[in-house]
């Protein structure tokens, strides 16, 4: 059934990508007798949650006088579900034209692409809570509550695909390991979001339809005969004639 020559596209690596990419220019800083200081890009890093606060966490319980801890504040993010998009579906015979082949004769196509919401995280670490709120109060403005952005080459090579972002919902933690003297406190604001995606299949060929007649039959007759009256429509210049720049030439009647 699933015969398919081999194909990848890296969708969800690409959405990955993208999704980090709006993340990664976060800055806090610290206003000292009027004056903004100390301003700093905040890390980003793909992965789990728990194992962004077991890092820290273990940096706290191990830390030698030597060692340095894992920096804080920071953020994470990870994919934590792939679901179909039903509300989304369209006829499964569409086709789109992409414009991959350079010949006239042939081009390149895909069938109807299947939609899907992936659900993705993203962590915020902090040590007090005005490091959070400036982290926070960077992404939020930006999603009311979607963000959508413009990914080349995202379905299948040479396509152009909207991406929507949308913020889903925001939940905050107080993260203490062990006691409140030896233990340094962890804040977590956590942000969910749905990410729309479509997903190709492999590209075809096929032929550039360049020649179309069109016969007008008499349906009322009993017996189809000859047709009444016939349209031809071609291209100008069949060797030559390009997407951009064409010509038709139409033609009534039996010649």
């Amino acid at each position: 059934m699933l015969d398919n020559s081999y194909y990848y596209y890296g969708t969800i690596k690409k959405i990955v990508a993208v999704f980090g990419t709006l993340f990664n220019n976060i800055h806090t800083g610290k206003v000292i007798a009027g004056k903004l200081t100390a301003v700093t890009r905040v890390p980003l890093a793909y992965g789990p949650k728990e194992q962004c606060l077991a890092r820290i966490r273990q940096n706290t319980i191990d830390q030698k006088e030597t060692e340095i801890a894992v920096k804080v504040p920071r953020m994470s993010f990870e994919i934590t579900s792939i679901s179909y998009d039903s509300a989304a579906k369209l006829n499964r015979l569409n086709q789109e034209i992409v414009n991959t082949n350079t010949t006239n004769a042939n081009k390149n196509y895909y069938w109807q692409t299947v939609p899907y919401v992936i659900g993705m995280q993203l962590s915020i670490y902090a040590r007090t809570q005005d490091d959070a709120l400036q982290i926070f109060e960077q992404i939020i403005p930006s999603f009311p509550p979607e963000y959508s952005v413009t990914v080349v080459d995202l379905a299948v090579p040479g396509t152009n695909t909207i991406v929507p972002i949308i913020l889903t919902g925001t939940t905050f933690s107080d993260d203490y390991e062990g006691d409140f003297q030896t233990s340094r406190r962890t804040l977590i604001y956590t942000l969910d979001f749905n990410i729309k995606v479509q997903f190709a299949s492999q590209t075809n060929t096929s032929a550039v339809i360049k020649n179309v007649d069109v016969n007008f039959l008499n349906t009322a007759a009993v017996t189809r005969a000859f047709p009444l009256d016939k349209i031809n429509v071609q291209l100008g210049d069949m060797a030559n004639d390009t997407p951009d720049a064409f010509t038709t030439v139409t033609t009534f009647g039996f010649t």
